[in-house]
């Protein structure tokens, strides 16, 4: 096997959109004709790690020790907007010479980077996206799912798809990086202007999130999709979409 020649993928953590995009990730390297491997060590190959906090943990040592190539994404985590994030970060820097490429989505954290011992290593590539999974919403489809999720025709749908409580339990703890208590401000605001005002919610421990709304006496629809696939099908449902993130 040649040096470099083979990619080294993390192995999927079922429940992640992450590992969706390694699924597509391996497909698009495999079309390429670039060889894709899941193994846990390899020598003198290129290793694409799971996550910034797979990055700052101790097996990249060893993985650079063997001659590997690491890279790794990092969409969000500047601590000026989110000081939680300070002993990460610090943690990545004291290893900087250890990564080769780091990804990042939009020009916060490319400017992060570039300002910590990253320079000439950080990539801004938007976050991808399947157009087969995502099809234009018409006047019909819109109507069947909102029947299938028994959401009146007539109701105000804002949509909230994002996982935004911390854990994977019933996330009562809010993950306020993704600004859940921001969207409830809104729907505050908002309940006494708009008629009818709904809204839905997919995803992993939205127990802030719910609990929220139903002291704001908001109505609300949440659904958990086994396939992540079928989320273009509940955009349809809505009239407006809310990214309340603090940093995304």
């Amino acid at each position: 096997m040649k040096f470099y020649s083979r990619i080294y993928l993390p192995p999927p953590r079922e429940g992640w959109v992450v590992s969706w995009e390694f699924k597509a990730l391996a497909q698009i390297l495999k079309t390429l004709g670039l060889g894709v491997r899941a193994d846990r060590l390899a020598f003198k190959q290129i290793r694409y790690l799971s996550s910034k906090y797979s990055a700052a943990s101790k097996v990249t040592s060893l993985y650079h020790f063997l001659g590997n190539k690491l890279t790794f994404d990092y969409y969000h985590g500047d601590p000026r907007i989110s000081p939680d994030f300070s002993d990460l970060l610090e943690a990545i820097k004291k290893k900087s010479y250890q990564f080769h490429r780091i990804r990042v989505s939009h020009s916060g954290i490319e400017n992060l980077l570039e300002n910590n011992n990253f320079e000439n290593r950080t990539f801004r590539i938007p976050i991808g996206i399947n157009l087969a999974w995502f099809p234009l919403r018409t006047d019909e489809s819109k109507k069947l799912i909102r029947h299938k999720l028994n959401i009146p025709e007539s109701a105000v749908v804002i949509g909230s798809f994002q996982k935004d409580g911390s854990g994977w339990g019933d996330g009562f703890e809010p993950k306020l990086i993704k600004g859940p208590d921001v969207f409830l401000k809104t729907m505050r605001i908002l309940k006494s202007r708009i008629p009818e005002m709904m809204v839905l919610l997919t995803g992993p421990s939205r127990g802030y999130m719910r609990k929220g709304l139903e002291s704001l006496d908001v109505p609300y629809r949440h659904y958990w999709l086994s396939d992540y696939r079928e989320i273009g099908d509940y955009y349809h449902a809505l009239d407006t979409y809310i990214v309340s993130s603090r940093e995304e």
